[in-house]
């Protein structure tokens, strides 16, 4: 901030020195750009200063624990949390640090998790203002249900090959269902995308069921699209809107 405050102060000495040997409209005119520039300018910073004080969303499924990225920050060891449940009102636990990430939910449903930081780290990325580097709450989502997919057991109809059409492919991969109270899970949304430089491929899944109930299966995923040559790309595996987990396709594409 006192970076900003010294640019605040030499656009207002430059502006003094230029009025000095202009007439008053063209002083009046100096003003007005100052000040619409100043107010560009302070809203940005502001505007950038309560980004960070949103709340963020976070989904996960029962038995798992909170998985932001932010939680392995060394700032993070400067904070407080609490946790309290929306839709178990009984649910209330406290820490700090980041023993949040040692919480398992064993019970699905909605939680607020409240982040209060200790003391405010500078950030070298913001000309050395002190702000707040986390979100002040966390809004979770907790599913009934949980998928774990064994990319161990991965397997492709078809080699990928280059610069290829992938119509007709399938991705299989075993999977292991659970559901909180043993009913069936709707895996109708199940998905996945391909990430790297060049890669198209996308993937819908194709079982005979699209409710599921708790046990193994082989997930089968129609493959369409193209990936590049000589580069290497993964698979995002999306279920509940936002829920993924990554495999990472082990060799360079030919």
């Amino acid at each position: 901030m006192q970076r900003t405050n010294q640019l605040v102060l030499n656009m207002l000495h430059k502006c003094k020195a230029r009025s000095k040997n202009r007439s008053n409209n063209t002083t009046s005119s100096y003003l007005t750009i100052l000040f619409l520039s100043l107010t560009f300018f302070l809203s940005t910073v502001f505007a950038q200063d309560s980004s960070n004080k949103e709340s963020v969303e976070c989904v996960i499924s029962f038995k798992e624990s909170i998985n932001l990225s932010f939680l392995n920050s060394s700032h993070f060891e400067n904070v407080s949390w609490t946790i309290v449940g929306i839709d178990d009102v009984e649910f209330s636990k406290r820490g700090t640090g980041t023993t949040l990430k040692d919480i398992t939910f064993d019970r699905p449903g909605e939680y607020i998790v409240g982040i209060n930081e200790l003391t405010v780290a500078s950030d070298t990325h913001s000309e050395g203002c002190n702000h707040a580097n986390f979100p002040q709450e966390i809004h979770l989502t907790v599913l009934p249900y949980s998928v774990s997919f064994n990319f161990d057991g991965i397997t492709f109809s078809n080699a990928i090959y280059g610069n290829q059409e992938l119509q007709g492919t399938l991705l299989t991969v075993p999977v292991k269902v659970e559901s909180y109270a043993n009913t069936p899970v709707d895996v109708s949304s199940f998905h996945l995308v391909s990430a790297g430089v060049g890669t198209t491929i996308t993937g819908l899944l194709v079982n005979e069921s699209t409710a599921l109930a708790p046990g193994d299966y082989l997930f089968n995923y129609a493959l369409k699209g193209t990936a590049q040559k000589d580069t290497y790309i993964m698979f995002d595996f999306f279920y509940a809107g936002q829920t993924s987990l990554t495999y990472y396709f082990p060799t360079k594409i030919n």
